[in-house]
């Protein structure tokens, strides 16, 4: 099955595969790995903050060395130069350059969806998870504080 075939279908847009999950905000399942969720929100949601805790918090901030982990030679038909190349034509960035994700992250994650479902998802779908995103990693929502901090909306 490639990826676009079980990406949508699973809600996981940005393909996240985790032999021993982590407990993720609307997890419903895995298959060997694939994670499911119940909304494509959620996936996009687990999706940023993979690739923000995963990669950038790490320091790996360039689009060739996120995609040599992100996609590696040797699993199934990835090429992580081609991924690179791809994403950094439809963000409009050289493979090398070292990325800040609060400038980059959200432009990024729209592109591996692309990229992993051969296609791309809903404008309110990708926006619903990025906010989910953001405010669990910085308390606050893209543009703005919010007036009561508490539990995330679903």
């Amino acid at each position: 099955m490639s990826t676009g075939a079980w990406a949508i279908p699973y809600n996981n847009p940005m393909a996240i595969i985790q032999p021993n999950p982590d407990n993720w905000q609307g997890l419903v399942g895995d298959d060997r790995g694939r994670l499911k969720f119940s909304s494509m929100p959620f996936g996009v949601r687990a999706g940023v903050i993979n690739l923000y805790n995963g990669y950038f918090k790490k320091g790996n901030n360039t689009l060739k060395g996120i995609f040599e982990v992100y996609a590696p030679s040797g699993h199934g038909g990835n090429n992580p130069l081609t991924y690179a190349n791809t994403v950094g034509q439809k963000i409009g960035v050289d493979i090398n350059k070292q990325l800040d994700f609060w400038s980059y992250g959200k432009a990024l994650s729209r592109a591996i969806i692309q990229v992993e479902t051969g296609s791309d998802i809903s404008n309110a779908d990708f926006e619903s998870g990025w906010q989910k995103a953001y405010f669990t990693l910085t308390g606050s929502y893209d543009g703005g504080e919010l007036s009561e901090v508490g539990n995330e909306p679903e």
